[in-house]
């Protein structure tokens, strides 16, 4: 029990160290005067982190994102081998887009780094709006293309997506494209099928916070075992662009593992205008403007699944 203890705390620390680091970051990255951010924080410590923090980013994002990519999120996560991961996924609308449009045409592109594997993803993304609804909704469906390097292994993914004021929702299938290929130390890796299934709601009278269930099913192959379960999220908000998550993934036959993300989400705000959330509400759930969410990147697996000398099903 007090390994057990012990092992969350130093888990913890690690997390809340990759919190501080992220703040150090956008603190010192626009060579703000780091006494004064100080003086001003302790002055108004409310507000005044929060709003050199957005300032720095969002300008740095503006300058070098902008021409690319209408939104980008940006990953650093903490996986179930106490390993560092970071990722990069941008969204671009493929045809001329305003707030008033109903449907969207859009490309994604990201590249995810883990365990010194580098992943690229690249998919084609259709949603529509029905705004004639009490409660609008936005459907879509996406088609992705994923490889991995060094080793080159490939897939493709069909996705649907629905999204609400209340609940956004994602089912994604992958299938392999590459055959067993020579991996690390001229081990076999295959990649696997599977399919993922998510519900995310916000948190009761505290829009800022989100709830998230994810279940997997991961097939192997040959005969191989199969990695099935479900993970448990927080999604919470530090600020308008930064968001902490923190998981509990049950995967059967495994033990129960934390992981824990730190994600910057840049967009341009001529298009993408937000509804900005209070931190408690009289109501259990607020109707609030889902336009935004048209662009917002695709919810998916971006790691690519492999099985590994045929034994295990290596998730990260």
């Amino acid at each position: 029990m007090a390994d057990n203890f012990f092992g969350v705390i130093l888990i913890l620390m690690k997390f809340f160290l990759l919190v501080f680091l992220l703040f150090s970051f956008s603190a010192y990255s626009q060579q703000s005067d780091p006494m004064q951010v100080l003086k001003d924080n302790v002055a108004n410590p409310k507000d005044k982190l929060k709003n050199e923090i957005n300032k720095n980013l969002n300008e740095q994002a503006n300058k070098n994102l902008k021409e690319f990519f209408t939104t980008v999120k940006t990953n650093i996560s903490l996986n179930e081998y106490d390993q560092l991961e970071g990722s990069i996924i941008g969204f671009k609308p493929m045809l001329p887009y305003d707030n008033k449009s109903d449907d969207i045409y859009g490309w994604q592109s990201s590249l995810a780094i883990t365990d010194s594997r580098y992943t690229l993803n690249n998919g084609l993304v259709y949603r529509k709006i029905n705004s004639s609804l009490d409660y609008p909704l936005i459907y879509g469906a996406n088609l992705f293309y994923d490889i991995e390097f060094p080793d080159q292994h490939q897939r493709a993914s069909l996705g649907l997506e629905l999204k609400s004021s209340f609940i956004d929702s994602n089912i994604n299938h992958y299938v392999p494209i590459t055959k067993t290929l020579k991996g690390r130390d001229g081990v076999d890796e295959s990649v696997v099928k599977g399919t993922t299934l998510d519900a995310s709601v916000p948190f009761p009278y505290i829009p800022l916070l989100k709830a998230k269930v994810e279940y997997f099913n991961w097939s192997g192959n040959d005969g191989g075992p199969s990695s099935i379960g479900q993970t448990y999220s927080l999604i919470g908000k530090i600020s308008d662009s930064l968001l902490f998550t923190i998981s509990q993934k049950r995967e059967r036959g495994q033990d129960k593992v934390f992981l824990y993300n730190i994600s910057y989400v840049y967009s341009d705000k001529s298009l993408k205008k937000e509804t900005e959330l209070p931190i408690f509400t009289n109501e259990a759930f607020i109707k609030t403007d889902i336009r935004p969410k048209m662009l917002e990147v695709v919810e998916r697996e971006n790691i690519i699944k492999k099985q590994i000398g045929g034994l295990t099903i290596k998730t990260r």
